[in-house]
């Protein structure tokens, strides 16, 4: 009971702290934390009235000029949360995820986490963590230039 209330606070942490960066713009929030073989990754984009909006559209966009553009502090704080993640894991005797993907909408509430555990790209040297966040933002467009 302990770890599942460790684990539901860290979810909120995490969701806090990209939600504070973009200063609460409404709209789904896609954020990706790794931690595979050593190699940490954090990243997050967003989809607002049906367009998907990485990291680097928003920095500078007058859409977004409220967010924060202290990309290198989010991605700290969010390295050090995926470590968080594993030692929580570690303590309760579980298997560490090797990678989370959490979407949120800030306007309807609903919450959708998926932990993976496959090794995605620490077996392959012509694969970075980055590539794997880059796929994702392509499903997700895709997915929405499908209608889907």
């Amino acid at each position: 009971m302990e770890f599942e209330k460790g684990l539901s606070n860290w979810q909120t942490e995490v969701l806090q702290l990209v939600f504070d960066y973009m200063n609460g713009k409404e709209g789904h929030y896609y954020i990706y934390g790794s931690n595979e073989a050593g190699v940490l990754g954090f990243d997050f984009f967003m989809e607002v009235q049906g367009k998907i909006y990485t990291r680097n559209d928003i920095d500078g966009s007058v859409m977004f000029n409220d967010a924060s553009n202290d990309y290198e502090e989010l991605f700290d704080k969010g390295t050090n949360m995926i470590l968080d993640l594993k030692s929580m894991f570690e303590k309760n005797g579980n298997e560490a995820p090797t990678e989370v993907r959490m979407k949120y909408d800030s306007i309807g509430g609903d919450i959708a986490i998926k932990y993976g555990y496959a090794r995605m790209y620490s077996d392959d040297e012509n694969i970075l963590v980055t590539d794997v966040f880059d796929n994702w933002v392509l499903v997700e467009k895709e997915r929405l230039n499908n209608g889907i």
